[in-house]
């Protein structure tokens, strides 16, 4: 081939038939990369996390990790039919390994023109404004947005036991003075046995 360039993916929607589209965004990314996602000149409704429904938070833009997934709703009232960017950029965390990376997706309106040759603006991606779900919590957000701390989501489903836990454990991921840890007890990486050594193995 002539060009290892694809084109940028483009979702068609059809805001005269259908005015509110539902979407799940999915981090699979193998590496450290919290992504901020954000979609121009749109908010949208966070309803669901992890495949557990919550109650609807609208906000400009939301931050996503490994694994994490999110349920969104876009309301396409009022907006005028074009093409849209939808921004996918890697957080500015120094240690994040998709740090100044960004992608382009589309959001098109009916048959609107879409420009194939649009840039990803990273800087542009990083200063939406507005309420900002999920942001890393060791960086500093633009004065323009707000931060939603993942913990103000809550389930629809009310609790059922409401009795106080005989033992609360909190484990921390995140990397600091302290590295991965239980209640505080850390996790430490072991030399590696010779796999050789079958005496310590079990045979079927």
């Amino acid at each position: 081939p002539e060009s290892t360039m694809i084109d940028l993916p483009v979702f068609n929607i059809s805001p005269e038939v259908c005015t509110k589209y539902r979407f799940r965004l999915i981090s699979a990314v193998g590496l450290h990369c919290p992504i901020v996602f954000s979609i121009e000149d749109h908010d949208f409704t966070v309803i669901a996390s992890d495949g557990g429904y919550i109650r609807p938070l609208e906000v400009s833009s939301l931050t996503i990790s490994n694994g994490e997934r999110f349920d969104i709703i876009i309301d396409t009232a009022g907006h005028d039919p074009r093409t849209y960017k939808m921004r996918f950029s890697g957080s500015n965390y120094w240690i994040a390994q998709c740090n100044e990376k960004s992608g382009l997706a589309f959001l098109q309106y009916g048959d609107s023109p879409v420009d194939q040759s649009t840039v990803p603006d990273y800087e542009e991606a990083l200063n939406i404004p507005g309420k900002h779900l999920n942001p890393l919590p060791n960086i500093i957000l633009p004065s323009n947005q707000e931060i939603i701390p993942i913990k103000d989501m809550k389930s629809i489903y009310s609790v059922e036991n409401t009795q106080a836990a005989d033992k609360t454990f909190y484990i921390e991921l995140g990397r600091n003075a302290f590295g991965a840890n239980l209640n505080n007890i850390r996790f430490d990486f072991f030399q590696h046995q010779d796999s050789s050594s079958t005496s310590r193995f079990c045979r079927l």
